[in-house]
């Protein structure tokens, strides 16, 4: 939407998880592999993060910071928090994120078609 110049709205802004690139998800479940470890092993950075600062920092990317907007009052949310206990997967296999959320996402905008473009 943010590309196309379309106003984003985000209905629960405040809504927390754990976002996890996909290059890190990858060296994230080989690591468990590696070091065979056995029974449930949570996924994920340990780290949360509000879909507002996805939002602005998308907006900030696309040079498109004034289209993003909060609805008011926010929408109720279930699952308002979700974020992994990384702490497994960390101290037994010492995997890291090598990818924060800005680059992340740049490198998301970056993939995107130009708007009018077909794929």
């Amino acid at each position: 939407k943010l590309q196309a110049g379309a106003p984003l709205l985000r209905k629960t802004p405040g809504s927390t998880k754990d976002y996890l690139f996909i290059d890190d998800l990858a060296a994230a479940i080989l690591a468990v592999v590696e070091h065979r470890l056995a029974g449930p092993v949570n996924l994920g950075t340990g780290r949360g993060v509000a879909v507002r600062e996805i939002a602005r920092t998308l907006g900030r990317l696309l040079g498109r910071e004034e289209l993003v907007a909060e609805a008011d009052p926010p929408a109720p949310d279930p699952l308002h928090y979700v974020v992994a206990d990384a702490a497994r997967l960390t101290a037994e296999t010492g995997w890291q994120p090598a990818w924060t959320l800005d680059a992340g996402l740049r490198a998301v905008v970056d993939s995107l078609p130009a708007v009018g473009e077909n794929h």
